[in-house]
């Protein structure tokens, strides 16, 4: 017997708010299972970028709060590019329903990882595949490192850290 992967379920407006409890929005909700990408995923998956030489892209997320925020960001990344997002243990959820929808979807195909230590796995990249840290940090006495740069001088592996809405980054 063939059993599809999945699902399909019509119901009225009022059928499905009762059953995720909130109203729903133009009459349609999905459900499914995501993947969890651990930090040993992102080692293998930079080690597989690593040898088709095209160079490494990540954003590492430190403490987003708003999942609207979070979803632009993800949206915005994935035009530009980015490999893979890595998160603090303290940013909001990527699979929130209001980062998916800002996300434009993107959440649900761009591989983002959850980190306990981000600091330290930003050491970790470095120091394993010598993938270069930049960030963008509002402080006169910062080492401006791009302005000292020169064109094409940028590590063709890189790591972009974007910090907290009101914070900004904290490690």
């Amino acid at each position: 017997r063939n059993i599809s992967p999945m699902q399909v379920i019509v119901a009225s407006e009022d059928a499905l708010t009762e059953i995720v409890g909130y109203n729903v929005a133009r009459g349609a909700m999905a459900c499914g299972s995501v993947t969890n990408y651990s930090e040993d995923w992102l080692h293998n998956y930079i080690g597989k970028k690593e040898k088709q030489d095209s160079g490494i892209r990540i954003l590492a997320l430190d403490k987003i709060d708003d999942t609207a925020n979070l979803g632009s960001i993800i949206r915005s990344s994935a035009a530009f590019g980015i490999h893979a997002i890595v998160l603090s243990d303290d940013c909001c959820d990527v699979f929130y329903r209001r980062c998916v929808r800002v996300s434009m979807g993107h959440a649900l195909s761009l591989p983002s990882v959850r980190v306990l230590n981000l600091a330290s796995t930003i050491r970790n990249l470095r120091d394993k595949y010598g993938i270069v840290s930049y960030s963008a940090v509002i402080d006169k006495d910062a080492d401006m490192i791009l302005e000292k740069t020169l064109k094409g001088g940028i590590s063709k592996n890189w790591l972009c850290v974007l910090g907290n809405e009101g914070n900004g980054i904290s490690t």
